[in-house]
């Protein structure tokens, strides 16, 4: 949720009034890194290195009661992580408790992993200690990085506590016991029916943020997805207690309760899911704006693929990801501004702008409704910056800041990017441009952030791998990939459905070109609906009679490198996984979840997902990752 700052929220009253100034001095601290970064001044040549941002959940398993619960208040290890890293204490056999960090000979002259809190207070996120490199043989550092993090926090935990990489945990606000401790629901913070604030992290920033969505939207959030219907659940369904208890107080809660749907009522139960997201430093600017476009299209397809999160507040949901879940969790906006005052979209969505400069890039392709903060896009234009950037960043500007700290008020411009970054970090798109540091240290970089947390880290490594790879093999080809941003969004509408990746067909380019600039290619002259059409997710990955694929792009790419064999061996188990799910040959996460959940002997098949169905399912999740359960039909078998 972007980078975190001590200091002291101001209240949500006193952050609206700060509003405007808070966008025009982040709009001056952009152009400061504008005019330092680009053009004539921009450090070129860069190689394309790259990272991940890992999110997790520390649960705590009583085999005798059959319980799993999330472990509230991993803030003290968090911490802890942190200094160990710093001193390398990681490294050096420091301890913590009962633990001992173990020293892991791969990991060798790198340096410590980063360990960062998240909004849920049973949350870690986990990062490499530097970017990784820009040879292929980096790509499979990750995975072993990976491992290396888990081990990490895992050795900080009682033998009764287990760090598993949930995209959603199945029993989060549901009735029961799901957490340890347990608490009363309700409280100023997210002042929901089915959960504590406790839930939250403690750092400033978290509990502040939760505040102002629901200060500046006027009312409590209202995050409803559809029940998955079975063949004994209650029809019409109906959310235990939600139309009787709960809500007898809350008119407008009745209002918008609906028969058939999982109701959720606070930030956390979007905010308190995890993800992977895959960070690019791009060669150049112009590098990172044609990757921005080509990913874009791109995101729906991974969402679909990836999914992980088939039940919220103990139902299981007839859904499959996460997506609309913290969508409509984080969703801000006022009724006026969901109305006759348009703001199409929530904080939390797909993007809505190409902003490649090339000539392939038709207006066209961004046929979406694109609110800009006008008094921004001035600024920005006469500050020397292009039409197409100047929209991208003017339609960010249209947010008011959340969360403000009162020291930053203090701050010089030039200094950093805080203010501009406050904006960027709150606008939590399928793709995201961050500038390049004021003083050169890092470039422009592009954040991927559609995909799902996996269950495993082979399968995390994975995704990375995969992006990354196909990352490449776009600058290298110069490809293009534009199809109408109306039907991307169409897309990520269909991406959360069950079982996607098998059951929905996806816009993507009837003809992939390459080196569309080299022969000065614009895109034709007919209408870019034409230009598109529906294909399965086997299809886009995999190819057809007439199409390579994906996964042939990236194969021709490895050729075109001169891969060496071993590299290339070592690479295809990882790109087999994608292969091979976008096939349907192996499950997504979602499916697998879902299949265990109602073949286990306690589902009474009403859509329930009980306490000894979830401490099954979480135990079975630890034993595969611990390489003591195997799932052949998830994971494919090493050759």
């Amino acid at each position: 949720m972007g980078q975190l700052h001590e200091g002291t929220p101001l209240p949500w009253s006193r952050v609206r009034e700060l509003s405007d100034h808070i966008r025009e001095r982040g709009i001056k601290q952009f152009l400061e890194t504008w005019k330092r970064n680009t053009g004539a001044l921009e450090v070129g040549g860069r190689e394309l290195t790259w990272g991940d941002e890992l999110e997790s959940m520390v649960v705590r398993f009583d085999d005798e009661k059959k319980l799993a619960l999330l472990a509230l208040g991993q803030d003290e290890l968090i911490g802890v992580l942190k200094s160990a890293g710093a001193n390398g204490g990681a490294m050096n056999g420091s301890h913590y408790g009962w633990c001992v960090f173990p020293l892991l000979s791969w990991y060798g002259s790198r340096p410590p992993p980063e360990f960062d809190p998240e909004y849920g207070s049973y949350m870690i996120e986990t990062s490499p200690g530097q970017a990784y490199g820009p040879t292929l043989s980096s790509l499979l550092e990750i995975e072993p990085d990976l491992s290396h993090r888990r081990a990490l926090i895992q050795a900080h935990l009682s033998p009764s506590e287990a760090l598993l990489t949930l995209s959603s945990f199945p029993r989060l606000g549901a009735e029961g016991r799901w957490s340890e401790p347990q608490y009363e629901p309700g409280g100023p913070v997210l002042q929901s029916f089915w959960l504590p604030d406790a839930v939250v992290n403690a750092h400033v920033r978290y509990g502040a943020l939760g505040q102002a969505v629901v200060g500046r939207r006027g009312r409590r959030v209202q995050v409803k997805v559809p029940v998955y219907r079975d063949v004994r659940t209650p029809w019409p369904f109906e959310d235990e207690r939600q139309a009787r208890e709960l809500y007898a107080g809350d008119e407008e809660a009745r209002k918008t309760f609906t028969p058939g749907y999982i109701h959720m009522d606070a930030i956390a139960f979007g905010a308190g899911c995890c993800c992977v997201q895959t960070t690019l430093q791009a060669p150049d600017l112009s590098a990172a704006r044609t990757l921005y476009d080509a990913l874009l299209p791109l995101a729906p397809v991974m969402l679909a693929l990836s999914a992980a999160s088939p039940a919220h507040r103990g139902w299981l949901a007839d859904v499959d990801a996460r997506w609309d879940v913290i969508r409509e969790a984080v969703d801000d906006r006022t009724e006026e501004e969901m109305g006759l005052k348009l703001l199409p979209k929530s904080r939390y969505d797909s993007s809505s702008l190409y902003i490649s400069s090339s000539p392939t890039n038709k207006p066209a392709y961004s046929d979406l409704p694109l609110p800009i903060n006008e008094r921004a896009y001035a600024m920005l234009r006469e500050g020397g910056v292009d039409e197409c950037m100047a929209r991208h960043v003017a339609h960010l500007f249209v947010r008011d800041a959340l969360v403000v700290l009162q020291e930053s008020l203090e701050e010089a411009d030039e200094c950093d990017l805080r203010h501009f970054e406050n904006i960027l970090s709150t606008n939590w798109q399928t793709l995201r441009l961050k500038p390049a540091a004021p003083d050169g240290s890092t470039g422009w970089r592009i954040e991927f952030r559609a995909c799902e947390a996996q269950l495993t880290d082979f399968e995390n490594a994975a995704l990375c791998i995969f992006v990354v790879l196909l990352s490449r093999s776009i600058l290298h080809f110069d490809v293009e990939l534009y199809v109408p941003l109306s039907r991307v969004d169409e897309g990520m509408r269909r991406a959360v459905r069950r079982d996607a990746v098998q059951g929905e067909r996806f816009w993507w380019r009837k003809d992939v070109k390459v080196g569309a600039n080299d022969r000065g290619c614009k895109g034709g002259e007919g209408s870019v609906y034409d230009e598109c059409e529906e294909m399965t997710v086997d299809e886009i990955i995999n190819g057809t009679d007439d199409t390579p694929g994906l996964i042939g792009l990236i194969h021709r790419y490895l050729q075109a490198v001169a891969c060496p064999p071993d590299t290339f061996h070592q690479l295809q188990r990882y790109l087999a996984l994608i292969s091979r799910r976008a096939s349907g040959e192996l499950k997504t996460n979602a499916r697998w979840m879902r299949e265990f959940i109602t073949s286990h002997p306690s589902y009474e098949r009403d859509s329930r997902v009980g306490e000894e169905v979830c401490w099954a399912l979480m135990r079975a999740i630890e034993e595969l990752e611990g390489g003591r359960r195997e799932e052949k039909g998830l994971i494919p078998p090493e050759s």
